[in-house]
């Protein structure tokens, strides 16, 4: 469409897309955008081993890491979903993500993944001078978090410079604000979770929120022990291994959203609709069927689609 500028770029091992209504200045957004997200992807990143996540990673135990306050936020949000999701979010599995080869040099380590620690436990957070201390030996990982806050971050950047309408995507995590050209109301696709090709369920109106897809179709390895997707299920410390399945959830913020999908996901449909029915959580659960795939949606999901429609989209 000639009317919307679409400025795009690599962060976080993914690719990132701004859509917006075209204007004057909008090229020269583009470089505060990297900067923001190379500044994210240089804290905490869980592929580099000079990342600030690598630095508190190494650290001796019971030492406390000086931080950036970026990362001391995302390690907070951590804590307090951990505690929310009563523990199906874990910021602390990074040893059995590297176990099954979703480290720095994705090579599988092999051996028994560790038993599942509390992070509230396992970390010390002091938020007012700055620092982080791992209390006993686990790895900080910030995936299930990261790529959302950041999306948090560009979006409030981009409303200090009086952009008020546009879409932004980073590695699948999504912001809409505002209005198209047309007066219509930005939308995404809400995909089928097949690993080999993107085909969409629904198209989904995203009003002055986010939102954030959990499932381990699109990144997964394989080995004569089966399928071990990129997700670890914090109860068993193992690789979920289900593949044809997703949770996609809508929050106002993209850090909570990509955190509650992942905490979700790991729930498994049952429990995490009833969770999110509970807890009032705009989420859908698509998994494979004999017929084909379910859809299951919790009842602010549906509310919060029947208000879209009713005011006009």
């Amino acid at each position: 469409m000639t009317d919307i500028s679409t400025l795009t770029g690599q962060t976080m091992g993914g690719l990132f897309q701004l859509r917006l209504p075209q204007l004057q200045k909008a090229a020269h957004l583009l470089g505060a955008v990297q900067s923001i997200l190379d500044l994210v992807d240089t804290q905490m990143s869980g592929w580099s081993d000079t990342s600030d996540l690598a630095r508190i990673n190494a650290a001796p135990l019971l030492n406390w890491v000086p931080v950036p306050k970026e990362m001391a936020e995302v390690v907070a949000l951590g804590l307090k979903m951990a505690d929310e999701t009563q523990g199906a979010l874990n910021i602390c599995m990074g040893h059995n993500a590297r176990v099954y080869g979703h480290g720095t040099n994705n090579a599988p380590l092999g051996g028994t993944a560790p038993a599942s620690i509390n992070p509230t436990i396992a970390l010390g957070l002091d938020l007012k001078n700055l620092r982080i201390q791992r209390r006993m030996d686990v790895l900080l990982d910030l995936n299930s978090i990261a790529k959302g806050y950041s999306v948090d971050l560009v979006s409030a950047y981009l409303k200090t410079q009086g952009v008020t309408d546009f879409v932004l995507e980073v590695a699948g995590d999504i912001y809409a604000t505002g209005k198209r050209p047309n007066g219509m109301p930005w939308t995404v696709g809400l995909e089928l979770p097949l690993p080999d090709k993107s085909v969409p369920l629904r198209f989904v109106p995203l009003v002055n929120c986010a939102i954030a897809t959990s499932g381990n179709y699109r990144r997964y390895s394989s080995s004569k022990n089966g399928i071990a997707g990129h997700v670890i299920d914090p109860t068993t410390g193992q690789a979920m291994d289900e593949l044809y399945a997703s949770v996609t959830v809508i929050a106002q913020s993209s850090a909570r959203a990509d955190a509650l999908a992942t905490a979700l996901f790991t729930m498994g449909p049952k429990t995490g609709l009833a969770f999110a029915t509970q807890s009032n959580i705009a989420a859908t659960f698509i998994s494979r069927s004999a017929d084909g795939f379910i859809e299951q949606g919790s009842p602010a999901m549906f509310d919060y689609l029947e208000k879209q429609e009713r005011v006009g989209t």
